[in-house]
């Protein structure tokens, strides 16, 4: 069944308030492209992770996508980021150590902030 008009009115109604909150507050944005932008990608590899192979290698698909989507929110470039962190993993003896390996805290450390 689709949504009526009056069903439509009542819908709009009922979320007023949240519908027009980009206009109260100026610095939200009236459209999720952003978030479509990044969940795009999940999307069209769906029916591709069905084939990881292994619970393993899916899990390691996960690690090393999430990785590189971290990268690109922090404007890293995952190349360089992954080359980096993959020499240095072997160094590492604490979890403070991997906890330096987040891109948030490599562009800190590559930026000296």
């Amino acid at each position: 069944m689709g949504w009526t008009n009056s069903h439509l009115h009542e819908f709009m109604l009922n979320h007023w308030p949240a519908l027009n909150r980009d206009l109260d507050e100026g610095f939200l944005k009236p459209d999720n492209n952003k978030a479509e932008q990044h969940i795009r990608p999940i999307a069209l590899g769906r029916k591709n992770y069905l084939f990881v192979g292994s619970d393993r290698g899916g899990k390691a698909a996960a690690t090393y996508y999430s990785l590189v989507e971290s990268c690109k929110n922090y404007q890293v470039n995952p190349l360089t980021f992954l080359t980096d962190i993959l020499t240095t993993l072997p160094e590492c003896k604490s979890n403070n150590d991997y906890h330096a390996l987040t891109p948030d805290q490599w562009l800190k450390h590559q930026t000296g902030r």
